[in-house]
């Protein structure tokens, strides 16, 4: 991964919390507090991408991979799955604060 492209980058946080966004809307659902496990358990149960070249496409949008390495598939899931349930978190913190 290149370094100047890490996982917490302002491009990659908005690009991340939009795909949540849009999952939560073809669901029909509100994003409602959870811990991080239960969104973690949630995405590993296919609750938003369930296909793995779906995941690695997701995350190769992300441009956080410029050299164009491959990873293990089981290193992909782990990001991503850890990426969907922390922005998650701060979503809700977030519409939480502005509900206020």
């Amino acid at each position: 991964m290149n370094k100047n492209k890490k996982t917490n980058s302002k491009e990659v946080i908005l690009k991340i919390r939009k795909h949540i966004l849009e999952f939560q809307k073809l669901r029909g659902s509100k994003i409602e507090k959870l811990t991080y496990q239960e969104v973690k358990e949630q995405v590993q149960n296919g609750e938003y991408l369930i296909f793995n070249d779906d995941i690695i496409d997701f995350l190769n949008s992300l441009k956080i991979n410029e050299e164009k390495k491959i990873y293990s598939i089981e290193k992909s899931l782990a990001l991503y799955y850890h990426l969907v349930a922390r922005e998650y978190l701060k979503l809700f913190n977030l519409i939480t604060k502005k509900n206020k």
